[in-house]
């Protein structure tokens, strides 16, 4: 199946580091099952799969900006980069509201506590927002 969206080398680019990512995701969650079986549970179940998700999330999507195997030639990343800034600036909001009403803690009983969704969010959107500045700054 081919795409007219994307040329070849892009698509195998992105072949390749979606093969990584799911490497990794396997890696993760292997880990998460040991350590779940042989010393503790570190998260609920929510926030364990967030993180075991974002991870490899993260990875292919700032992989695929590094390799241009992300962005098509008729997308234009200034929507992408306000948007996602736009979603940092609310991550933000929430994480300091937290702070200011006092329900803010990343650990309670010896795990990671609900709050650390938006810092979990933020460090997502941040991550593609600097790489996707990044690029942008670089293909000028």
């Amino acid at each position: 199946m081919k795409s007219k969206n994307y040329d070849e080398r892009q698509l195998l680019n992105r072949y390749r580091i979606g093969y990584q990512a799911m490497i990794l995701m396997l890696f993760l969650v292997g880990i998460n099952g040991m350590i779940k079986e042989f010393y503790y549970v570190w998260a609920p179940p929510l926030i364990e799969a967030n993180v075991i998700i974002y991870i490899p999330a993260t990875y292919f999507i700032i992989m695929g900006i590094t390799k241009d195997a992300y962005l098509r030639k008729k997308d234009h990343p200034i929507f992408s980069i306000v948007s996602i800034g736009v979603f940092m600036v609310l991550c933000i909001y929430l994480i300091l509201s937290s702070i200011r009403l006092e329900t803010f803690s990343l650990i309670e009983n010896g795990q990671l506590s609900h709050s650390i969704i938006p810092v979990i969010l933020f460090l997502y959107s941040a991550s593609i927002f600097i790489a996707l500045l990044v690029r942008k700054l670089l293909d000028r």
